[in-house]
């Protein structure tokens, strides 16, 4: 396990419990209703009797309402943290869903050789894909696992362009380094995200802004609970967005 991967699992080792006493079961900074993403993506990208990997699941709610949405769906969920292994199993079983989902321990750095290649109809990064300090090894693996004609989603947030000021620059600089240092996560450059996924074969289907709103009420009552004003920081300078992806894997030219 590398230094990134350690510090990552760390943080979510001290951090669940906070976040499962403030949310029940989810971990996200672009907050929306309970069962709105799950919903969302049944429209969008998950069919009945698909498999899912739910990638960086945390508590695993996520996993519970799609697998409670979509008809004979299976989910299988990774994460670092031995903790939220330990809870997702636990509201698995209240929801009498232990036949359609399965959430284990395992780094997402080594999707190749966790999983068959061309396994599943869909994977989902819901703000995980960058704890990854190597964003552009994660997407090369997820299309080498996904089904061809498969999805591949992920929302995260991003760096916004450098501006001429130089003062902005290092406000916003400042921003990026907080929210590495306080969470662990890698915000990118957009450009860099989008060729990185052309490259590996994916078609982008969609990539901007999510178009739903979100409630940020919840990150900052996380964000109190250690001393964090990083999203407060955020919206007064404007150093990063959010931004959905959702891919299709297509054959490579």
């Amino acid at each position: 396990m590398d230094k990134n991967t350690k510090n990552v699992k760390d943080f979510y080792e001290n951090s669940t419990d906070t976040y499962y006493r403030i949310t029940k079961g989810y971990i996200h900074g672009y907050g929306t209703p309970d069962g709105f993403m799950a919903e969302y993506l049944c429209e969008k990208i998950i069919k009945p009797n698909s498999k899912v990997l739910d990638t960086g699941c945390g508590m695993g709610r996520l996993a519970i309402e799609i697998a409670q949405q979509s008809t004979n769906t299976k989910v299988v969920g990774i994460t670092i943290s031995p903790v939220q292994v330990k809870i997702a199993n636990q509201l698995i079983q209240e929801a009498n869903l232990t036949d359609r989902i399965k959430i284990f321990e395992a780094d997402f750095n080594n999707l190749s050789l966790l999983f068959e290649k061309n396994y599943f109809d869909v994977i989902i990064f819901n703000e995980s894909l960058f704890h990854s300090n190597r964003p552009q090894h994660i997407i090369k693996q997820v299309y080498q696992i996904l089904k061809p004609q498969g999805f591949f989603y992920a929302k995260d947030i991003y760096k916004n362009q450098p501006s001429i000021n130089l003062l902005k620059n290092l406000k916003m600089q400042y921003v990026v380094n907080k929210i590495k240092e306080n969470y662990h996560y890698h915000p990118q450059n957009p450009s860099k995200i989008k060729k990185n996924c052309i490259k590996s074969g994916f078609e982008i289907v969609f990539f901007d802004a999510p178009p739903y709103p979100s409630d940020f009420k919840k990150t900052i009552e996380f964000e109190k609970n250690y001393g964090y004003k990083t999203f407060e920081l955020i919206s007064k300078i404007n150093a990063t967005h959010w931004r959905e992806l959702i891919c299709k894997k297509v054959s490579k030219v």
